[in-house]
């Protein structure tokens, strides 16, 4: 006669029991630091991708952008914002023309976003006004009235952004070349972090 099939022992049970326990936490050792590259890898790509696009965007209006049309960002903002009167051509007299608007980039420190706007159109609604024959330099105020309000011309260049910065070597005048840091960080969990930081030298165009 043929004996019935024998049951799995509880020794047995518990030998399989520990090697599938055992066979997971190998396989998530290996997966999660795995899966965490790939994560940090995907932000590195992403946050390149938003900080070469907002630099190129700055850079094409700061290369129509003479001193005299420049206002630095103020670090004591809340947001600290660089505000752009670029030059539009020449007369057939050969008298510079400037823009019939300004523009401005605004990181807002507390959302982490680095905005490129125009103004006008409004709001708000100031004293200044735009006069096509010289450049228009608005007072660090006005700077800080026009970043608060949100307008059509609106747009977000980059998200997660920890450090905004156009500044000159020299803190009495503004000298060339001047220095563009602009830095992103993204959360990734687990204490760990994308970062990206980009610096630039600025040499702007001659009055002349």
């Amino acid at each position: 006669m043929c004996r019935g099939k024998r049951g799995f022992t509880l020794l047995e049970v518990l030998v399989v029991a520990f090697l599938s326990v055992l066979g997971m936490v190998i396989l998530v050792s290996v997966l999660v630091p795995t899966f965490r590259v790939a994560a940090r890898g995907n932000q590195s790509v992403e946050l390149q991708q938003m900080g070469a696009v907002a630099v190129q965007k700055l850079m094409a209006d700061l290369d129509r952008t003479p001193v005299t049309g420049l206002v630095l960002p103020d670090q004591d903002s809340p947001r600290p914002s660089l505000a752009l009167h670029r030059l539009s051509g020449v007369t057939a007299q050969g008298e510079r023309q400037w823009d019939d608007r300004l523009v401005l980039y605004v990181w807002e420190r507390q959302s982490g976003r680095l905005l490129r706007k125009e103004w006008p159109p409004e709001p708000p609604a100031l004293s200044i006004a735009i006069d096509p024959s010289r450049p228009l330099q608005p007072s660090g105020q006005e700077v800080d009235r026009i970043a608060g309000s949100s307008n059509s011309t609106e747009r977000p260049l980059a998200l997660h952004v920890t450090s905004f910065e156009l500044s000159s070597s020299s803190a009495s005048e503004l000298t060339l070349p001047l220095v563009l840091k602009l830095v992103l960080e993204q959360p990734l969990g687990g204490g760990e972090s994308a970062s990206l930081e980009l610096t630039r030298k600025i040499y702007l165009r001659n009055e002349s």
